[in-house]
């Protein structure tokens, strides 16, 4: 970003419900400049979109900031 302000990088996880797991299967960032009221949850549809191909495989994915 332009003004100097720190990207930040939320790793996603594939979450195994059963055996209390996660596994890393990729990163996503924040691009946006402002905190607005649902920014988490917009990083979790995104996750979902690219990295399951599935609805049953969307529900466990998970979205944490580093």
């Amino acid at each position: 970003m332009s003004d100097g302000q720190p990207l930040k990088v939320f790793t996603v996880y594939r979450m195994n419900f059963e055996q209390a797991t996660r596994e890393p299967i990729g990163e996503i960032v924040e691009r946006r400049k402002s905190t607005r009221l649902n920014n988490h949850i917009g990083l979790l549809q995104l996750a979902r979109k690219r990295f399951s191909s599935c609805t049953d495989e969307a529900v466990r994915i998970g979205v944490f900031e580093d």
